[in-house]
């Protein structure tokens, strides 16, 4: 029996040293980026390991923000496909309700058929951000957009409404659109 506990404790003794060495290169790793990035040394230490940390997802849900604006400016001069490219392999994009623009897409021509058919039925159609909320790391990053959508109609009146999406990424790439609207300014 103890031939089997010395060897219990030293399997415990690397499983918990195999932990505290892949911490610390994922802590010089985030360190190395943060000093390539900023040009300063961010070295990391066990004192300032969640200083840094907080630190790292402020920045990066700081990139997120900027790129779904700078898709949406895209989107705005008419390039829908940079919003097309930013999806996963496989993505789930959900517009609610039964309308003109409602249905679930799964793939990348019915995507480019749906903006192809907005940009008919919304011809100009401008995206004002007003707000973009980030959450969660690279692995799993929650995104909530509230926007102003307007534009000219094709029988010369003008749209305007406003538009909640709710985004899921993963690493990256959109998985999840869910698109909600005022479904009576629609109609």
């Amino acid at each position: 029996a103890r031939a089997c506990d010395h060897l219990i404790y030293r399997d415990a003794r690397i499983a918990a040293f195999d932990h505290q060495l892949r911490e610390g290169i994922e802590d010089a790793l985030i360190g190395g980026v943060l000093a390539r990035a900023t040009g300063t040394n961010h070295s990391v230490t066990e004192g300032n390991v969640n200083q840094d940390r907080n630190g790292e997802a402020r920045m990066y849900q700081s990139i997120v923000r900027n790129k779904v604006r700078s898709t949406f400016d895209r989107i705005n001069v008419g390039d829908y496909m940079a919003m097309v490219d930013g999806l996963a392999e496989e993505f789930e994009y959900r517009f609610h309700r039964d309308h003109a623009l409602g249905g679930r897409r799964t793939s990348r021509d019915a995507m480019i058929r749906w903006w192809q058919r907005t940009l008919r039925l919304l011809p100009g159609a401008q995206f004002d951000i007003q707000d973009v909320l980030v959450n969660g790391g690279p692995w799993h990053t929650r995104v909530a957009v509230r926007s102003l959508v307007s534009g000219g109609l094709p029988g010369g009146g003008r749209y305007e409404n406003t538009v909640f999406q709710f985004l899921i990424l993963s690493w990256g790439k959109v998985t999840s659109v869910e698109t909600v609207e005022d479904l009576q300014v629609l109609e």
